[in-house]
């Protein structure tokens, strides 16, 4: 039964279909160990693409130089600490499936006209529509110290998404369903720099400690649009020279200490005050806060006290929801029969919407979280300086339900132990009258705690893949408990 077929939907369901057909062409070789080169051709052809452009073709290369296999560095003591030492480049092509079903075709769906079931034109096909392809550049240097007790990377990479699959707008008047036409109009890049070590720290009769830890930069920059128009959501903008959905709101300065009145800025640099009572805005004096008036602005019959407004045009980008560095930490250790791993990830420089906050500060009768307390109240108790004065029945214009502004914007920075498992190996000598193998107890836990400055539950939520975390769900706390038998 498909979804929408009834006036009134009381069931639900849909079928669709995919196919995707590959070939694949690999050669790798390498001469004494010294010069790799590896190489991959493959065709792919995609049912979600009309015909004539079902077909891709994406190649792949890569080289490397291992110069510690050269006597010059074999031969010299000076170097002698180094056990490998390579550098190598990549690059490959590859195309990106996942652009919806069929978009390429006119399409037709469930629709209700006139009370009663029917269909209605949905989608408006593109038969120009083609892979949506990402390039893949990396050039790096990997180095082995002691015998390869210690082994170190560092890499350069980029990715280029060229031709991607966007809904490019329409003028309304064409009556193009939802007013776009997907086309390849994007394009994206994403760059940075990873680094790793990886040691055996410690090996001392039974004990060992070994260890890895990583670190990697990332910028992503739009570089191309449907004729490099914005698209502008509630909390985001995709914008030529920006990241991806970088949030996208109001300059918020906090609340008037006169009068409890939100703050904002405008794009021109002039500050303005929302006057609650009312829900108008007007310019702010500090020297005259409840001076609702402006003289600078022509008086009219529509707009008879001088208002200020709040509009669309005073938004600015706020910062990039994409973590601009992450990593991790990991370490594991022996001894004798026991083992221990621990693994921490972070990751920061990204920023979070907090839409759960708006509703934690409804005046509206319902629930409030404890940063309600810190309200403006009075001259004498003017709060936290952040939180305005309550309204009932104002929370919208209060709170800007439903618009990003800089009151709700936190950083996403987060350190986290991702999982620490400890197990227990039963000597052999024990299980021999048992005719079993080997036994190992163990017990695990992921997501132990969570170090960050971040408000809401968890820094890693965002309900719309956005940077906006609007009641999201957190990251589950498992414990795991088991047993590893070996017959």
């Amino acid at each position: 039964m498909t979804s929408g077929t009834f006036v009134t939907p009381t069931v639900g369901g849909g079928q669709s279909q995919f196919g995707l057909e590959s070939y694949l062409a690999r050669l790798n070789y390498n001469y004494k160990s010294k010069y790799y080169l590896g190489a991959s051709i493959r065709q792919d052809s995609n049912s979600d693409l009309p015909e004539a452009n079902r077909k891709g073709y994406f190649p792949g290369v890569s080289v490397a130089y291992r110069i510690s296999e050269e006597s010059f560095f074999k031969n010299s003591t000076a170097l002698g600490f180094i056990s490998d030492f390579r550098i190598r480049g990549s690059f490959a092509e590859v195309g990106n499936i996942a652009i919806g079903r069929f978009r390429y075709l006119g399409q037709y769906s469930a629709a209700v006209y006139g009370g009663q079931s029917g269909i209605g034109f949905s989608n408006i096909g593109n038969p120009a529509l083609r892979w949506e392809e990402q390039k893949k550049y990396d050039l790096g240097l990997e180095l082995g110290f002691l015998d390869g007790r210690i082994n170190f990377i560092a890499d350069y990479f980029r990715q280029d998404n060229d031709k991607i699959v966007l809904s490019a707008p329409t003028a309304p008047s064409l009556g193009v369903p939802g007013n776009s036409i997907v086309q390849n109009v994007g394009n994206i890049r994403n760059s940075g720099f990873e680094l790793g070590i990886n040691a055996e720290v410690l090996r001392k009769g039974d004990f060992t400690w070994s260890s890895s830890f990583n670190f990697t930069t990332q910028k992503n920059k739009v570089l191309a649009l449907f004729n490099n128009e914005d698209q502008i959501g509630a909390y985001n903008i995709i914008r030529v020279g920006e990241s991806i959905n970088a949030l996208y709101g109001y300059q918020y300065l906090g609340v008037a200490p006169a009068n409890g009145n939100p703050l904002y800025q405008k794009a021109n640099g002039t500050i303005i005050q929302g006057r609650i009572s009312n829900q108008a805005y007007y310019t702010y004096d500090p020297a005259n806060p409840n001076q609702y008036y402006n003289s600078a602005l022509p008086i009219s019959a529509s707009n008879p006290d001088n208002r200020a407004t709040l509009a669309s045009s005073d938004r600015s980008v706020l910062g990039s929801v994409l973590p601009k560095w992450f990593g991790g930490f990991n370490n594991t250790f022996t001894y004798k029969g026991i083992d221990l791993n621990v693994l921490l990830r972070y990751q920061g420089g990204n920023l979070i919407y907090n839409r759960t906050r708006t509703d934690l500060v409804n005046q509206n009768f319902v629930n409030n979280g404890t940063e309600i307390l810190g309200r403006w109240k009075s001259v004498a108790e003017p709060g936290d300086g952040v939180t305005p004065s309550v309204y009932f029945g104002r929370s919208t214009f209060i709170n800007l339900d439903n618009q990003a502004y800089t009151r709700f914007v936190e950083k996403g920075d987060f350190l986290r132990l991702d999982n620490l498992s400890l197990g227990y190996k039963i000597p052999s000598k024990a299980l021999n009258k048992i005719s079993v193998g080997s036994v190992r107890i163990y017990a695990s836990a992921q997501n132990l705690f969570v170090i960050t400055g971040y408000k809401g539950l968890d820094p890693e939520t965002n309900t719309n893949g956005a940077g906006v975390d609007y009641n999201g769900n957190p990251q589950q706390r498992t414990f795991t408990f088991g047993i590893n038998l070996g017959i």
